[in-house]
């Protein structure tokens, strides 16, 4: 049976000791950096598996890496120019499968600007959209890794000015509730502005339209 796991602070010494209590690894676990909607940095363990064995007063440590260390942790995976430390132009981020996972632009301000591209490590999209000195503008989508729309929304001056999301196979009680009139008054009541919907091939579609500051 699996035990409790070493903390970080133990020595091997103390996990040998531990070992020593039974002939079956001491545990095995598993890490799973699962990707998700947004902007992240590479440089993380994909994935790795740590196994503990005891054998006679010997610990065997087996580390088996799936996925490299990229970004900017080695290094790898990162292909751009920088200037002073910081990015400018075109970065282009690498997978360890040797997949893109995102396109990015800078200014010579070094701020986000022109098109951004994310990808899953499959090679399916996940998010384009671009910014504009640093923030967010005009139209953003983002995909779930089935190669479904999950939103899309429109920014202007980095805020969001439009959101608009689909929902597969809404429930009953969510089509009886979600008429123009009940969305317009929800709507005015978060002083979001107005919002409509409608249904579209058995696909439910939310608009709002976010009030403009």
């Amino acid at each position: 049976m699996l035990t409790s796991q070493p903390t970080l602070a133990e020595t091997s010494e103390d996990i040998a000791i531990k070992f020593l209590r039974d002939n079956s690894p001491q545990y095995d676990t598993r890490w799973q950096n699962r990707e998700t909607t947004g902007e992240r940095e590479a440089g993380e363990f994909i994935e790795t598996t740590w196994t503990f064995f005891k054998y006679t007063f010997v610990v065997i440590v087996m580390l088996v890496l799936s996925a490299l260390i990229i970004g900017g942790v080695l290094g790898l995976g990162r292909k751009g120019e920088k200037k002073g430390g910081r990015e400018e132009g075109q970065e282009t981020l690498m997978y360890g499968n040797g997949q893109t996972k995102a396109i990015k632009r800078y200014n010579e301000t070094h701020q986000n600007h022109g098109k951004w591209t994310q990808w899953y490590a499959s090679g399916q999209i996940m998010s384009e959209g671009s910014y504009k000195d640093g923030k967010k503008s005009g139209k953003w989508t983002f995909w779930k890794v089935n190669g479904e729309i999950s939103s899309e929304d429109s920014y202007k001056n980095g805020k969001k000015i439009i959101e608009k999301i689909t929902s597969k196979k809404p429930t009953k009680s969510t089509l009886g509730k979600m008429t123009k009139s009940d969305l317009v008054a929800y709507a005015e009541k978060q002083g979001i502005g107005i919002a409509s919907h409608q249904y579209v091939t058995k696909a439910l579609i939310i608009e709002k339209i976010l009030k403009n500051n």
